[in-house]
């Protein structure tokens, strides 16, 4: 079955795995033209020159967590499949918290991919049964805790955190004035009941995809 995308940006660092998915998705969606883009920057911009109706987003993209463009793309209303090697169940909770629609694993066969984006045309949501039934069964201090009560603009400051941005970095690049930024990381260490600001920088590192601090 073909799913009903009119336009797909496709955002991964690699271009060999790009030529890859411009493949699958030439049979699966052979109406939706595909834009590419390689880095932060360029998905951006590709966003910024027409919203996308889906969006593949690779988490490692070189320097950058792909994750930090999950705002934006849910505020111009494309729908996101997150594709990645990464499939630590924190992960995939903090993707899907953050407003992803799906969360496949690269090592997926092409037909999962195809259901996948069925599934997100039809309007629903779509993990792999084995990640599901995983996510189902995770329990207690171990998940994810808060994640989901989290304001748009504090999920982006808790993953310019896991970035190791400062208030002075975050204030630039959200514009918003530094004594902001402090106000929405003391609403992020209470709603996530953390003490302090290490605290915070080891619970964005654990469950924003990037490796975690001792």
């Amino acid at each position: 079955m073909n799913a009903a995308f009119h336009s797909i940006l496709l955002v991964d660092d690699h271009p060999i795995v790009r030529m890859g998915l411009v493949a699958l998705l030439a049979a699966h969606c052979p109406q939706a033209p595909v834009r590419e883009a390689g880095t932060l920057d360029e998905a951006r911009q590709a966003v910024a020159a027409g919203a996308p109706q889906l969006t593949l987003l690779d988490i490692n993209l070189g320097q950058g967590n792909g994750l930090t463009l999950l705002p934006l793309l849910r505020q111009v209303g494309s729908k996101v499949l997150v594709l990645s090697i990464r499939d630590e169940l924190s992960t995939v909770e903090a993707a899907l918290a953050a407003g992803a629609h799906g969360y496949l694993v690269k090592d997926a066969a092409g037909a999962e991919l195809a259901s996948a984006l069925t599934e997100i045309a039809e309007g629903r949501h779509y993990v792999p049964a084995s990640l599901a039934q995983k996510l189902a069964w995770r329990k207690g201090p171990m998940g994810v805790q808060g994640v989901d009560s989290l304001s748009p603009r504090e999920l982006e400051v808790l993953l310019l955190v896991a970035q190791g941005l400062g208030k002075s970095e975050m204030s630039q690049r959200l514009g918003i004035s530094p004594n902001t930024v402090e106000t929405h990381r003391q609403k992020l260490r209470v709603k996530l009941g953390l003490d302090n600001q290490h605290e915070l920088l080891k619970f964005a590192l654990a469950h924003c995809g990037l490796q975690s601090v001792g």
